[in-house]
């Protein structure tokens, strides 16, 4: 093992080892304007066509709730990584335009990780707590969404449905016939893009946390193979769907993980053997991939 990746002193569990050497002010500038750009998406997604004083204190919920949903995401990886002696740096939040505001959370992390426990452990861990913090914050916020008629509706965002969001909302809607919609809060779009932002870092592909998983499990060259196929099976999704854009996109970043893939892993499998926890997080993992995944996902507004 690399004496980067576990502390000398078996007493000291979190050692300043573990810590990259980091400014802290520039984690801070990102958190700070990714708040900005994830509270502009929640005006946007609240149907307000111009940014008012009004129109951000509707969006200001969302963006908090967007940044516990990805900080949830991000802390399981870290907290792991830590619990696991691995060095890592604190998540570094990347704010973008448009609907969404933000591709999340990058937390730096010394490679490779050569405990295959360990690497199981901290790429399962981020998902789950992202996911059920999701989860919760959907809920939550479809008490708060209302069903309107599809012919008074003026602006609202339109969203694909994944099993997850199906059954929660029939659970608080029932079943509602054609002529009805739901409109959504952005508490709900917020958890709504939580789920789907957890379900991209599942992909089985390079260095995305399903991919990574997968190495665990199968070695470097299964993975490879794993993600050559789930490459070509986002084409072709996007070849069909009307939302090509997303899942073409994640296609060309998948690519170019892969291709970074192998510095970071020794190309022979693990020898060291898991236990029964470890595919129960595995199992819990596979769950939360079917269940989150959303064949039309992109929002657009619709009049």
């Amino acid at each position: 093992m690399s004496e980067d990746n576990h502390d000398d002193d078996k007493g000291a569990l979190f050692s300043k080892k573990q810590y990259f050497p980091l400014n802290l002010k520039v984690p801070l500038v990102l958190l700070i304007l990714t708040v900005c750009s994830i509270t502009i998406s929640g005006v946007l997604s609240y149907g307000s066509e111009h940014v008012s004083l009004t129109s951000v204190l509707e969006g200001i919920p969302y963006a908090l709730v967007g940044i516990i949903i990805l900080g949830a995401h991000a802390l399981g990886h870290y907290i792991q990584a830590r619990l696991n002696r691995v060095t890592v740096s604190p998540p570094y939040f990347i704010p973008t335009p448009g609907f969404i505001g933000t591709v999340g959370a990058y937390t730096k992390m010394h490679w490779p990780i050569s405990d295959r426990k360990a690497l199981v452990k901290i790429f399962s861990t981020g998902p789950i707590c992202g996911f059920f913090v999701a989860w919760i914050v959907m809920t939550i916020g479809l008490f708060f969404s209302e069903v309107k008629d599809l012919s008074s509706t003026h602006k609202s965002v339109e969203i694909g449905n994944s099993i997850i969001m199906r059954m929660t909302s029939i659970i608080i809607f029932g079943s509602l016939p054609d002529t009805k919609e739901i409109l959504l809060h952005p508490l709900a779009y917020a958890g709504w893009l939580g789920i789907f932002y957890n379900f991209c870092h599942l992909l089985p592909i390079g260095k995305f946390d399903g991919g990574r998983l997968i190495y665990a499990l199968c070695g470097y060259r299964v993975t490879v193979l794993v993600s050559f196929i789930s490459i070509v099976g986002l084409l072709i999704l996007g070849y069909f769907s009307s939302d090509w854009t997303i899942w073409i996109g994640l296609a060309i970043v998948g690519a170019i993980s892969t291709i970074g893939f192998r510095g970071q892993y020794p190309s022979e499998n693990y020898d060291q053997p898991l236990k029964k926890s470890m595919f129960m997080l595995i199992g819990i993992i596979v769950t939360i991939f079917i269940i989150s995944f959303t064949p039309i996902p992109l929002p657009i507004l619709t009049k």
